[in-house]
């Protein structure tokens, strides 16, 4: 499938496994330069090898996206590297589970920490100025 976004700067978060992993290989077969993070430096790296294999341009940044020194860290990374970005995926995972009744107040906050709030200020890094 030709999506049109060959040569395109793509970041995604939570890279190294599942569906961030399988985006960030859609991109890559699609064309685009794809910079990738995850908290696992030996995952990270095998995702990267994966990636380049396709004969993508790839690049592999540790980084915890709850943490926002690490998530700019990521994105001045990905921008120095590959580009102005154009796509960006959030695909972090895990969350506290359970149902409204159940779930407290902390269970939530640590849903809202790893998949909101980073999604959020990845995208808000990445707008056009």
């Amino acid at each position: 499938m030709d999506l049109g976004i060959n040569e395109r700067v793509a970041m995604v978060t939570g890279a190294s496994k599942g569906m961030g992993k399988a985006s960030a290989m859609a991109l890559s077969e699609e064309g685009c330069k794809v910079a990738i993070c995850a908290r696992n430096q030996s995952d990270l790296d095998e995702a990267v090898k994966e990636l380049r294999g396709f004969g993508g341009h790839a690049i592999g940044v540790c980084a915890d996206v709850t943490d926002e020194d690490d998530l700019e860290r990521f994105y001045h990374q990905t921008v120095a590297e590959l580009g102005a970005v154009d796509i960006v995926v959030n695909a972090v995972g895990g969350a506290a589970a359970g149902t409204v009744d159940t779930m407290t107040d902390e269970d939530w906050q640590l849903n809202f920490d790893r998949n909101l709030f980073p999604s959020i200020r990845l995208i808000r890094l990445a707008l056009p100025a």
